[in-house]
């Protein structure tokens, strides 16, 4: 029997467990998305797939006389600004799957350790857990009872069982 410090130090484990569990899920999903987005932006800029604004004028060459002292048309300037604003994106958007990236690796580094405790775990206790502390809302013994198709009383005794059992794995003193 652990103490009851002991015991919630651990359920606070598990709970935090699935909470970074559902955290990993979304950073993946972000990864890809920011993946994607960093595709279509290269290929923009590949492609100059650039809208611009109608209104600007190139260089009049049927006239016999030119008056510009400039070396490049408005349009030659708006197409320059509205690749350098692609690139810019660009880099932020690689900037943010770094960082993504980083965090992500930084949640499965933080999970390893209780995700291997409960690995050594039989698939009925891991089923238990993942009811009592990976479901959203929060399910009563009772409930997880009905789900496991075993009594009220059973649910408690194995909950206690299992927190023991993660914190043996963990050393957790």
């Amino acid at each position: 029997m652990i103490k009851d410090e002991i015991f919630r130090k651990t359920e606070g484990m598990l709970y935090r467990y699935y909470e970074k569990l559902k955290l990993k899920d979304k950073l993946n999903y972000r990864i890809e998305v920011l993946q994607n987005k960093i595709h279509r932006l290269e290929q923009d800029i590949k492609n100059c797939n650039i809208v611009l604004d109608g209104e600007i004028k190139a260089i009049d060459y049927s006239k016999d006389k030119i008056q510009s002292g400039a070396v490049n048309s408005n349009i030659e300037c708006e197409l320059e600004k509205a690749i350098d604003k692609l690139e810019r994106e660009l880099k932020q958007t690689k900037i943010k799957l770094i960082k993504t990236k980083i965090r992500l690796s930084q949640i499965e580094d933080e999970i390893s350790s209780i995700e291997f405790a409960i690995t050594q775990l039989s698939e009925e206790a891991k089923k238990l857990i993942e009811l009592k502390y990976g479901t959203w809302p929060k399910l009563s013994n009772i409930e997880i009872g009905l789900r496991m198709n075993i009594a009220e009383a059973t649910v408690r005794r194995k909950r206690k069982e299992v927190v023991e059992a993660i914190a043996k794995w963990m050393n957790i003193s």
